[in-house]
């Protein structure tokens, strides 16, 4: 009967979502949906991360755990053609990978008879009631990691408060990321002495390696001699070029060490930008193979941002003085570079929130916030903190890690 209904609901979805998957790896992920996980031999740790934002914050687990442990063999399991690409790109072959069981006994007792896992650590609020139940019955601890939980999914559970408080008991701990969300377990019976407040753990992704050599490199590419300043603008939209080129002539008058490198979000607009700046009658030069002769640089080039970011002396991340919601503000912070955006940050509100309460960066209300700012930095009369590896080491995930390895010993 099983078989007959794989066979039916494989061939279904197949029809409706062809055009985006192929039959070859719908079948793939159906045969592991029930429990077919597509590995031989037990685990050490069985990681759960359901689309690409858990998925993230379970890479950064699994590499500080493989780095403190590099014999733990662990399996990561997604929901989402999404995570599944993310998993493998993020982790390539330090771990196995496959999609979670569908939460019927069947299928999750295939999956954990082949996995043999030592812990079940599931990421942010996962709940599956008979994974969690299967997982007790083979008295594989369970760990929930980066654990939060909105108002609007506190509402929906609290109306089965007795069952979802049934499936809760059976976690041996839960690293939840506010105390709000500690307070919000707990009205489903998670003691205090389960529950440990650590914060996101999406913030703890490593510092970007950008060796010295190669940060130099860069300067040198855009011009800039030992007393220089470099200011990186990364992922600039429209509209906000126009804004940093109306700034340039008074921010160099007033700073003639001052090199502004522009990098566009879309590097085909180079043309437009170009256009922009000798409506301006300024002089520009591109950033190519020899170093650039001109204080405003044009970098229009892909996979380049994360180094310039590294060699810049302060940084502005675009899409936030125009409506976009703001891109990558953590990009500067993960290269050791101070970060200023603007207010339009409603893809971002977490990041900017944990820059400002670190002191990494700061927001500016426009334009002319963001060049009093540049101007305070170069008179040396704004200073911010940058990240280390001691903030790094004493992060959210690295207590995660510890409680981890204490446990699988």
């Amino acid at each position: 009967m099983i078989g007959l209904i794989y066979r039916v609901v494989t061939r279904v979805l197949y029809w409706v979502i062809r055009p985006w998957v192929s039959r070859r790896d719908l079948t793939a992920m159906w045969r592991q949906r029930m429990g077919y996980v597509g590995r031989e031999g037990p685990c050490d740790i069985w990681l759960h991360a359901s689309s690409v934002g858990e998925v993230r914050v379970v890479t950064i687990l699994a590499r500080q755990l493989l780095e403190r442990r590099p014999e733990l063999d662990l399996h990561v399991t997604v929901m989402t053609p999404a995570g599944m690409k993310a998993a493998r790109g993020g982790l390539a072959d330090a771990v196995s990978v496959s999609f979670l069981p569908i939460d019927a006994v069947p299928a999750v007792r295939r999956a954990m008879v082949v996995l043999q896992p030592r812990m079940l650590v599931i990421a942010e609020t996962e709940i599956w009631p008979v994974l969690v139940r299967e997982a007790s019955r083979c008295e594989v601890p369970i760990v929930l990691v980066n654990g939060r939980m909105s108002s609007r999914a506190f509402g929906r559970y609290v109306r089965l408060r007795s069952f979802f408080g049934k499936v809760l008991a059976e976690y041996d701990r839960l690293f939840v990321k506010s105390q709000e969300d500690m307070a919000r377990f707990g009205q489903f019976g998670v003691g205090a002495d389960r529950v440990e407040v650590t914060g996101d753990m999406k913030f703890d992704a490593p510092l970007y390696e950008c060796p010295a050599e190669r940060r130099d490199e860069w300067r040198r590419l855009c011009g800039a001699d030992e007393g220089s300043l470099v200011w990186v603008a990364g992922s600039t939209r429209s509209g906000e070029e126009a804004m940093l080129l109306d700034l340039w002539p008074s921010l160099r008058e007033h700073c003639a060490r001052l090199i502004l490198v522009l990098v566009p979000r879309h590097v085909q607009r180079a043309e437009e930008i170009v256009r922009l700046i000798e409506q301006r009658g300024l002089a520009y030069s591109e950033l190519g193979e020899t170093p650039a002769s001109e204080p405003l640089v044009l970098a229009a080039k892909m996979g380049i941002l994360n180094d310039l970011y590294a060699a810049g002396d302060i940084a502005f991340v675009g899409g936030t003085l125009v409506d976009i919601g703001g891109h990558n503000i953590l990009e500067p912070v993960w290269a050791q570079t101070p970060v200023l955006y603007g207010p339009s940050v409603g893809n971002v509100t977490e990041a900017s929130s944990y820059i400002q309460e670190r002191g990494y960066g700061a927001m500016v209300a426009d334009a002319t916030e963001l060049g009093r700012r540049i101007r305070s930095f170069c008179a040396g009369h704004l200073e911010f903190a940058t990240r280390s590896e001691t903030a790094e080491a004493d992060c959210a995930t690295a207590r995660v890690v510890e409680y981890i390895l204490k446990r699988t010993v």
